[in-house]
């Protein structure tokens, strides 16, 4: 029996000197906890450490009850003390967490303040680049309400430094509304700009392609009338009138590559810059057929000449009435309803597809009827021009067949 009861005081000892152990630990950590009060610390932080450090001190005195319990054999009392010292700690630390998370959430705010001062900051140098000036667009009416939406903006940051984010929200839902009444005004002004971009556009293109027609049609009549005439009879007025054709016909496919970079440029058709390219390359090659007399002379070549010729004319022709439907698109729109503009907005395409779809159907009517010429030509199977020219319309086809998927997947 005295065994036992010389085990049983070992025992208690023991869980005496783990609890006096706890108690000088959890003294030590109100202690730190005293230590993290600071002068310039806010008055709701400075309470929540002040409530955790004394809960750790009631805690530790708790400790302190309960060992002495352990060491006079008063288990009930130290068992007591024990409950108590944990109901303490565990105030602590609920204490402690919701400082935590008040702290974190104001981390949150003073992160969404910089955020918001830095939009504020943004919004000022916009306003100040829509400062009315020479060659810039007069945006009254967005300044103004980008001038408004930054005061919102500025309100907002304030509301969230002092950590007052319900009154922020307010702010900031003003902010956004003013923001988009200055984005809407900008739209109709980049779309208005577009659109004479489009027409300035249009109307360059016309020109240039209504001269090449102009001249395209001088040389077709000069070919024709000089191929009338015996080769053997021309004079000098005859071979000065065809160096001027060809001379003619070589600057229009200058005129014409010229014209191709522009649409490239451009970006926005599918189908007229291939057109444009088949184009040069049969200027090209009616200037080939016409540079000498002799050629011309030639009944097959002369007439061969005069056929790329009207084909010419005939793309060039359709190609100022696709650009005249687009022109009358435009002014119809702006007629009807000045501030609507026209479908496609300010992404809106040189031409409508409708035209598109039109260049490249007639471009298919004339590969069809060229190939048919070819297969009722006379030119022998083995004649290499005949080989040349097949591949020339294999290539074309291929050509038009993929415009015709572009087309397609633009749709």
């Amino acid at each position: 029996m005295r065994e036992q009861s010389r085990e049983g005081r070992t025992e208690s000892e023991h869980a005496a000197g783990e609890q006096e152990q706890l108690e000088r630990e959890t003294r030590a950590a109100a202690q730190s906890l005293d230590d993290m009060e600071k002068p310039k610390a806010d008055r709701r932080s400075a309470d929540a450490v002040r409530a955790a450090s004394q809960a750790a001190r009631d805690a530790a005195d708790a400790m302190g009850e309960a060992a002495r319990g352990l060491r006079g054999s008063e288990s009930e009392k130290a068992e007591q003390a024990q409950k108590r010292a944990e109901e303490e700690l565990r105030r602590a630390v609920k204490r402690l967490r919701e400082q935590a998370e008040r702290l974190a959430v104001e981390d949150r705010l003073r992160k969404i303040e910089r955020l918001q001062r830095d939009a504020e900051r943004d919004a000022a140098e916009l306003e100040r680049e829509m400062t009315p000036g020479k060659n810039k667009p007069q945006t009254p009416h967005a300044q103004k309400a980008v001038g408004g939406a930054r005061g919102h903006m500025q309100k907002a940051a304030d509301d969230l430094g002092e950590q007052q984010p319900e009154e922020a929200q307010p702010q900031q839902e003003q902010a956004l509304e003013q923001l988009q009444e200055a984005l809407n005004e900008l739209e109709d002004v980049l779309r208005q700009v577009r659109r004479e971009e489009l027409e300035e556009t249009l109307t360059a293109l016309e020109a240039r392609f209504r001269s090449m027609l102009t001249r395209e049609e001088r040389v077709r009549e000069t070919v024709a009338t000089l191929a009338a005439r015996d080769a053997e009879k021309w004079g000098r007025v005859e071979e000065m009138r065809l160096a001027e054709a060809v001379e003619t016909q070589q600057q229009l496919v200058q005129d014409c590559e010229a014209t191709l970079r522009i649409l490239l440029d451009e970006g926005t058709t599918v189908i007229l810059p291939q057109i444009v390219r088949q184009l040069a390359a049969d200027m090209r090659h009616a200037a080939e057929l016409a540079a000498s007399s002799d050629r011309l002379a030639d009944a097959s070549v002369s007439e061969q000449t005069r056929r790329v010729l009207d084909e010419i004319i005939e793309v060039l022709r359709e190609i100022v009435d696709a650009i005249e439907q687009k022109r009358d698109q435009i002014q119809e729109s702006q007629q009807g309803n000045p501030q609507q503009p026209p479908q496609g907005q300010s992404g809106e395409a040189l031409l409508p597809g409708s035209a598109e779809l039109k260049l490249l159907r007639s471009a298919q009517l004339r590969l069809n009827r060229a190939t048919s010429d070819l297969a009722e030509s006379a030119t022998a199977k083995d004649d290499p021009r005949r080989a040349a020219r097949l591949r020339q319309l294999a290539d074309r086809q291929r050509q038009l067949s993929d415009l015709a998927r572009r087309m397609h997947e633009k749709e």
